[in-house]
């Protein structure tokens, strides 16, 4: 059985996910082991295990939970059953907590893969990473390196070159080359590149196929170009011109001479078409030869142009689909190269994109069967819980299908939950329509069952009220949007069916919550729509606190980062006015905190500049620049942390003061800093510049130098250390980067519409709901199929989506891809206006474009205003529509921000980078530079992976590729193991006749606890603590003795426990008196 729960916003979804669970765990205390629940995000699979484990434990104990009475229904167990049941559950949970499945969809490929990778060809030391955008900018700058031996990507070049400068347009090749990088992950793409590379491996094909495009498109611009031509010829000759035909060179006549130019219609008119049919059509009615016309347009002029338009309507799609699949040629050839590129540097670097990571999966699940791939990756699961499940890809759902389909086959239990009307990623290869239609066709052999959580359990009766009428109008009206009119295919219907369960029920227990909804219209002015919302948005926070909204309560939701920005440079503005003092205006905002807006790391950042370039005296204003009027004011106190000074960088070159104060104030301390350079990673470097100028002193910095140290690390690690390439990754992309806050701090939240999506705020004020719904300006390639001849030699091809696509072979993907935008937008306005809990503020320009969202926000309203319901809610002559009642909550004043500690320590590196000699003896501490800590932590990493005897030098020689050991010292680590594994005590625990457990937590109810092994056989129990230091306090057998009864309580009948001293190889029983 498979159950789809559609979930709308505010449904409960969590809350019936985690029922289904425990249903299953309360029904078989061992079915967790079975279970895997995939969730989209780390936060949701958290939140997923805490709710588990929080309601299990009070159901165990006795108290309240609201799944009592929900089992009691369901399940039909009397309440004294379910709290035993639960108790049991959650021991056996805390138990085998390494088996609690539920995690990403991302980490459950990544654990499929890890055990699939020498079947893949992957070393299993890969690393995934999650940032792709890395990989991509060093392939194009190799790409660009070696261009003059790839003709595909100096023809691509030439032709984008060409575009720019045709439409006006600044270009930066490297730039927009790496965005073209991202086609590389669309699924699509990935999907055919088996296809696409072996067809562009072979030059003869690209040729070939380029050679038959443009065959299509001269040989039809030139035929109609001739035929036109002749026609031209055939009423000159009789001595005629354009003037003597009806329209004159706005008609008939003028359609053919421009035709005759080469200017080729991208349309045939209704007046042409008609002169086609229509001798008449030919002159005009008041010409004095109106007769002679027409009986010469109707020997000669229209057969000719009967012909030429037969001519045209026959050939026009195969020429408009050469045209569409030309421009964007060398694009596919530039993207096989890159993707070549890529996965060469992968290959480098031991690193898979996990963007990359669903096809390769998919390559595993294609050729084995589900029983082996549960085999190799140490889980039977029986049970599949997918959730966010509009937010599936195509191959992900690939990947899920035969796993879940082998489940139902063996008759257990599956679900799914999801919103197709909160699918709003799709440029993330998201699919909604695997959950709107795919799903049921794929299981049609199966009992599948659909179940809607049709109850909001979020917002104010005001908000669902209005948000009902609200969507059923507009989805209604964007079904009408003009260009859908000549689609093959019923949208309305399908727009109908996506939203048909958008009518929400109120949840009775909130009878006491009110709401309030406003819309206002505003006129753009002279400075535009955005100069007009501003100020009102201000007034609309001012109200809300006011009513008792406190700054964390209130949402900013906007469409793109500019507008954002926009917000919290007017909220800093209008902050310090008189009239605003008593208000709380702070912002946070993922641009308020991005690294570009820190003064510290912007200080950093010159500062690694100026190290690459020591005679670049603008880098040196800078940074006398950004010292003299922040960082030491700052330190100082003189006044406070981000006060700006009206100076620029470039005035400090021609100070007379500049080089004085440079060398006497800034370079002795740069000095100190170059000493560190030769010896220091990016991310030390940092840590060392912050301390050595005081940086750590300026509290508000704090978070973005971690965040920048951090991110150092990240690139070092990734790409290299080096710092050229740190700076290359930050004037690219670092700057952009935000630093991550603490959701306790009482400030405005300000997120773009996608990044609220799962999140719920008491008010919610959309200031610049308009955007266009569909925007050809903007580059979208689609990748087609083309199926007719002669265009099917290729098994893909892009081609850039526009009006234009409907008159070719790929009018079905224009007309999809033009709906899908269309979902997308509605779409984006449903998370948008089901965010708000108690209120929801909308500002829309007044606009009467079809292209506009704002036009169809208006529409509604209009008909809303209709209903007896809204009827007194629309102020046309104002342009307000209110509904319902500004709630007043009472105004509470303990939003503490939490202190930030007064001065902030970053650990040494130098106690733990060290250049380590030779040694003879491995196990010596001083000599050889490793502390007995640290060889600890080696020997326990390496026997962490050994289950048995056999895997001790191929986790040792791992050890060595990671560089945890050197090669003199490989050899003593595998001989000292070895006798280790050869002890008479623990002769046995490596001959693979035990269940291993290695570093598994063992849950109790104050804290986890991790002994080093546990080896299982039947009953029987061994649990191993490792130590290498030389002390050996009691506090080593207590803890071993522990970990001991804690598995005497879970009913292993036998038990012991031991020591391990590495140096000495010598085991102590902590189960014997006195031994040791």
């Amino acid at each position: 059985m498979l159950t789809i729960y559609k979930a709308s916003a505010g449904s409960g979804k969590t809350f019936r996910l985690v029922a289904e669970y425990l249903k299953l765990i309360l029904s078989n205390p061992n079915a967790y082991r079975h279970i895997l629940a995939v969730t989209f995000t780390n936060k949701a699979t958290a939140e997923m295990k805490e709710r588990i484990l929080l309601h299990l434990g009070k159901i165990a104990r006795g108290d309240e939970s609201p799944y009592i009475e929900l089992f009691a229904t369901e399940v039909g167990y009397p309440e004294p059953e379910i709290r035993e049941r639960a108790g049991r559950a959650l021991e056996k949970l805390l138990f085998d907590f390494n088996r609690f499945s539920i995690s990403t969809i991302d980490k459950f490929t990544q654990r499929i893969l890890k055990a699939f990778n020498r079947e893949i060809g992957v070393n299993p030391r890969y690393r995934i990473e999650t940032d792709s955008d890395l990989l991509v900018s060093e392939a194009v700058d190799r790409m660009i390196a070696t261009m003059e031996s790839r003709p595909g990507l100096q023809a691509w070049l030439e032709s984008f070159i060409g575009e720019k400068i045709r439409n006006n347009r600044s270009f930066d090749v490297e730039k927009d080359l790496k965005v073209l990088g991202g086609e590389l992950f669309k699924e699509r793409f990935q999907g055919m590149i088996h296809l696409l590379s072996p067809f562009f491996g072979e030059k003869e094909n690209s040729r070939a196929y380029l050679q038959m495009l443009n065959g299509v498109i001269y040989g039809f611009e030139n035929s109609f170009q001739n035929k036109a031509k002749a026609l031209v010829d055939c009423y000159v000759q009789k001595g005629y011109r354009a003037e003597d035909f009806n329209g004159k060179r706005l008609g008939v006549a003028g359609f053919l001479e421009k035709s005759a130019l080469g200017d080729l219609p991208s349309a045939i008119g209704v007046k042409i078409r008609q002169a086609a049919e229509d001798a008449g059509a030919w002159a005009a009615k008041s010409s004095k030869r109106q007769q002679e016309i027409v009986t010469f347009a109707a020997a000669c002029l229209q057969p000719g142009l009967a012909l030429l338009l037969a001519f045209y309507d026959e050939n026009i799609s195969s020429y408009l689909t050469a045209k569409v699949i030309v421009n964007e040629w060398y694009t596919a050839s530039v993207l096989v190269d890159l993707n070549e590129e890529v996965l060469a540097l992968g290959r480098e670097k031991e690193i898979l994109p996990l963007a990359g990571s669903n096809l390769l999966l998919k390559t595993v699940i294609d050729g084995n069967d589900t029983p082996f791939i549960y085999e190799k990756c140490g889980n039977q699961y029986r049970y599949f819980m997918l959730d966010e499940f509009q937010d599936t890809s195509e191959m992900q759902w690939e990947n899920f299908r035969p796993l879940i389909a082998n489940s139902m086959a063996d008759g257990f239990n599956n679900l799914v939950v999801g919103d197709v009307k909160q699918s709003i990623y799709r440029w993330r290869n998201s699919n909604w329509n695997i959950l709107d239609r795919q799903v049921m066709n794929d299981f049609s052999g199966f009992p599948v069952r659909m179940k809607t959580l049709g109850t909001n359990y979020r917002s104010a009766r005001e908000i669902i009220d209005f948000n009902n009428a609200f969507f059923g109008r507009l989805v209604k009206n964007m079904a009408s949007f003009p260009k859908l009119a000549s689609a093959p295919e019923d949208y309305v219907a399908r727009f109908e069916e996506i939203y048909s369960d958008v009518q929400q029920k109120y949840h009775g227990e909130k009878n006491d919550l009110r709401g309030f909804v406003s819309v206002t219209q505003l006129d753009k002015g002279e400075e535009g729509f955005m100069a007009a919302s501003l100020p009102l948005l201000v007034e609309q926070v001012k109200e809300l606190s006011d009513h008792g909204f406190s700054a964390r309560d209130i949402a900013i939701l906007v469409r793109r980062k500019d507008q954002g920005v926009a917000v919290v440079n007017h909220f800093l503005e209008i902050a310090a006015r008189p009239e605003n003092r008593n208000y709380n205006l702070k912002v946070i905002s993922g641009e308020s905190l991005l690294l570009k807006s820190s003064v510290a790391v912007n200080f950093i950042i010159t500062l690694f500049r100026h190290l690459t370039d020591r005679e670049d005296q603008l880098i040196r204003a800078t940074l006398l620049h950004l010292w003299k009027n922040y960082i030491d004011p700052c330190k100082n106190g003189d006044f406070p942390e981000g006060d700006i000074r009206e100076t620029s960088p470039a005035e400090w070159i021609y100070r007379e003061e500049s080089a004085p104060d440079f060398d006497r104030e800034l370079a002795p301390l740069v000095a100190r800093v170059e000493r560190l350079l030769s010896t220091s990673g990016t991310d030390e470097m940092i840590t060392r510049m912050a301390d050595i100028f005081g940086l750590f002193e300026m509290r508000r910095e704090l978070p973005f130098l971690q965040s920048l140290t951090d991110k150092a690390a990240e690139v070092g690690k990734t790409v290299s250390g080096d710092t050229q390439v740190f700076l290359d990754w930050w004037d690219e992309k670092g700057q952009d980067v935000a630093v991550h806050v603490n959701e306790e701090v009482d400030a405005i939240r300000l997120l773009t519409i996608h990044k609220a999506k799962g999140l719920e705020f008491r008010a919610v004020l959309i200031p610049f709901f308009d955007w266009k719904l569909i925007d050809y300006s903007k580059k979208n390639i689609l990748w087609c199929v083309p199926r007719e001849s002669p265009f099917d030699q290729a098994p893909l091809v892009p081609v850039n989506f526009s009006d234009r696509l409907a008159g070719t072979i790929f009018s079905a993907d224009y007309y999809r891809e033009l709906f899908s935008l269309l979902v997308d937008n509605l779409n984006l306005v449903y998370v948008a206006f089901t965010r708000a809990v108690s209120v929801l503020c909308v500002n829309v320009p007044a606009i009467n474009d079809k292209n506009r969202i704002g036009f169809f926000l208006g529409q509604a309203l209009t008909e809303l205003a209709a209903l007896d319901d809204f009827g007194k809610s629309w102020d046309e002559g104002g342009g307000v529509f209110t509904f319902g009642e500004m709630p007043l909550f009472p105004v509470t004043h303990d939003q503490a921000i939490p202190e930030s500690p007064g001065r902030w320590y970053f650990s040494d590196f130098s106690d733990r980078l060290r250049l380590r000699t030779g040694s003879d003896d491995f196990f010596a501490m001083a000599e050889s530079g490793v502390s007995h800590k640290n060889l600890g932590k080696i020997v326990h990493s390496i026997l962490a992976e050994i289950i048995t005897s056999a895997d001790l030098e191929p986790v040792c020689r791992k050890a060595l590729a990671e560089g945890l050991l050197q090669q003199d010292e490989l050899d003593k680590v595998v001989h000292h193991l070895n006798r280790m594994m050869r002890h008479p005590v623990a002769g046995d625990w490596f001959s693979g006749k035990y269940r291993v457990l290695t570093e598994a937590d063992l849950l109790t109810s104050e804290l986890t606890l991790r002994p080093d092994r546990i080896m299982i056989l039947g009953d029987r129990a061994v649990v191993v603590d490792y130590k290498s230091g030389e002390t050996r306090p009691d506090s080593h057998r207590r803890q071993v003795e522990q970990y001991a009864e804690i598995l005497r309580n879970a009913g292993f009948r036998e038990v012991t426990g031991y020591l391990w001293y590495i140096r000495e190889n010598e085991l102590v029983n902590t189960s014997l008196p006195g031994s040791g």
